[in-house]
């Protein structure tokens, strides 16, 4: 069992990889690592993005102005509905020549097809005899 303040095996070993040190002794006691100076850091993070920004980076477009890429987007979504009425189209559930109708002719359709069905529903009635006829 690991005492309190002693570092478990495992994470010794880990931290020995990551630094490159060999395995320490049961003994010795951990070297004290000195606390860095922020500024001493924020140096060497300035150099290393500097030597790496020296090398043969090529150097950054100008990112496109909040209008390029707005009209970028509203285009995409334009081609996006374009794809989902075409689909819809394909699909569509009455024949093609309904829906080439005007307005008005598909109203006296709908509405001849309502007398229609109204009729046939009268006349089975009376056929059934559940109603009868006043004369």
């Amino acid at each position: 069992m690991v005492e309190e303040g002693e570092m478990p095996d495992w994470l010794k070993e880990l931290r020995d990889e990551q630094f490159g040190e060999e395995p320490e002794a049961e003994g010795e006691p951990a070297p004290e690592m000195e606390p860095e100076d922020p500024s001493a850091r924020q140096r060497k993070a300035r150099e290393a993005v500097e030597v790496f920004s020296t090398e043969s980076e090529p150097e950054p477009e100008p990112e496109p102005e909040d209008e390029d890429v707005m009209d970028s987007l509203r285009e995409q979504m334009r081609e996006e509905e374009r794809k989902e009425e075409e689909e819809t189209e394909d699909r569509t559930l009455l024949p093609s020549f309904i829906v080439e109708l005007e307005p008005w002719q598909r109203f006296v359709l709908a509405l001849m097809l309502f007398l229609n069905v109204a009729l046939c529903g009268c006349m089975a009635l009376t056929m059934l005899g559940r109603i009868g006829l006043p004369f």
